[in-house]
């Protein structure tokens, strides 16, 4: 009876142990991210040309350190993120041509989880990838259409509420639809030091941001989120290994 009771207490003290080592390494903090922001724009009809604009956003939020070994970690956040995309696509007619456009600034609620390794442990070169999840919160966009011929113009842009469905309404003078979910993944590299680190990612969403048509079909134009983001984070807590 000895041997399993000390086979038992040895396991409970060991399990207590890592328990409490794993707290200690756990940390927490503050994350900014500064990105620049587009979309990726696929149009069905072959006779158009597409376009994309770049603008810069923002990220900010928690950073957790979920310490794996000393050098893998997990890393989730969750964050208040503004993204942009301007897209345009154009077609030459005889004697002039026509351009219809969509440029939107959406805020998300997103939560991305990172994989990282840091050469170092708590110190050096990081490398890191993972998935991220998006929930639409809100926002505006322009939609715009021109049309040019030899000698004259017509047109218009206006700024529109933003509305989130999964079909296209039938007020789209006033508001402009779009998905509020969306997800994809980023990966980048970085730099640690102690409890700072500072990341340069590249991140793409997976789902279009267009809905359905109001008659149910799906939409003939596709636009994906990119960026290009620059963060810092402060992990809080922990101990250095």
């Amino acid at each position: 009876m000895k041997n399993p009771l000390l086979s038992f207490g040895a396991a409970l003290l060991l399990t207590t142990a890592t328990v409490q080592q794993a707290q200690a390494q756990l940390s927490v903090g503050p994350r900014f991210s500064l990105q620049d922001t587009w979309g990726r724009h696929e149009v069905a009809e072959p006779y158009y040309s597409t376009a994309s604009g770049h603008r810069r956003g923002f990220q900010a939020g928690l950073l957790l350190n979920i310490p794996c070994s000393p050098k893998v970690a997990v890393q989730p956040s969750l964050l208040y993120s503004r993204r942009f995309f301007q897209v345009e696509k154009r077609t030459d007619n005889r004697g002039g041509y026509s351009e219809l456009g969509l440029a939107a600034r959406v805020n998300y609620l997103e939560l991305p989880v990172n994989l990282v390794y840091t050469v170092g442990g708590t110190k050096g070169l990081q490398v890191f990838a993972g998935p991220y999840a998006a929930l639409g919160l809100g926002g505006e966009a322009t939609p715009s259409e021109f049309y040019f011929w030899v000698w004259e113009g017509l047109g218009r842009s206006e700024t529109t509420g933003l509305t989130f469905a999964r079909q296209q309404g039938t007020d789209t003078r006033n508001t402009t639809y779009l998905r509020r979910f969306d997800a994809g993944a980023q990966g980048g590299i970085g730099y640690r030091l102690g409890s700072v680190q500072a990341q340069l990612s590249y991140s793409h969403g997976f789902f279009n941001r267009l809905p359905r048509t109001p008659d149910g079909a799906t939409a003939p134009d596709k636009v994906y989120h990119q960026a290009l983001q620059l963060s810092v984070g402060y992990l809080l807590g922990g101990k250095a290994s």
